[in-house]
């Protein structure tokens, strides 16, 4: 194909793609349609939904008897990963949840001996 026929093409198709292109963007508009004034805006106690604890006491009782299991250095290594979690925490729940871990080893502490 020659130069001056390639450029003919060229400009024909770039036509055809802007009308096409111009014809698809181009939607139906709708008028405007405000809210109601009567619709009330939800509250904040609507919005709110209620959530199950974090985590259940049985898990926390579960936790306990397996860190017991633990000799004292992979609590202290545990309690260093909780305290890490904890300080990125995004909730006051996931505060409290990883607190509460870090409590139960901490606990624990004393008991030196591991139980198998």
């Amino acid at each position: 194909m020659n130069s001056p026929a390639r450029a003919r093409t060229l400009c024909i198709f770039c036509a055809l793609a802007a009308a096409g292109a111009g014809a698809a963007l181009a939607g139906e508009l709708n008028p405007y349609n405000p809210p109601s004034l009567r619709q009330a805006a939800p509250t904040y106690q609507q919005q709110r939904q209620v959530q199950a604890p974090f985590a259940q006491e049985d898990f926390y009782a579960a936790f306990r008897e397996d860190a017991l299991h633990m000799t004292p250095a992979q609590r202290s290594e545990l309690q260093a990963v909780f305290v890490k979690r904890l300080n990125v925490a995004r909730s006051v729940e996931e505060e409290a949840h990883y607190q509460r871990l870090i409590g139960i080893l901490g606990s624990l502490e004393g008991e030196g001996k591991v139980r198998r």
